[in-house]
């Protein structure tokens, strides 16, 4: 984990993943599932897969984030959690 936008850790994937679903639903006013390669290489016969990212949690984040009756401090714990 690195330190992540605003001093918080996370990793800059993470952060990217989630302005990703945010910025498209902002865009189409709908959620998509957004695709990630990951590596298995380290495993036996590992290959490329791909992992979704559109999860429970990130759906409720980006709807957080798009309402205006929620406040910067519901906002921050939410990012943080």
């Amino acid at each position: 984990m690195t330190k992540g936008a605003g001093g918080y850790k996370f990793s800059p994937d993470a952060f990217i993943q989630m302005a990703i679903q945010l910025a498209w639903y902002k865009t189409r006013g709908e959620f998509t599932a957004t695709y990630e390669t990951i590596l298995t290489r380290m495993f036996k016969h590992g290959r490329t897969e791909t992992l979704r990212t559109l999860t429970r949690e990130s759906w409720r984040w980006v709807l957080s984030m798009v309402d205006p009756h929620v406040s910067v401090c519901v906002l921050v714990a939410s990012t943080v959690a």
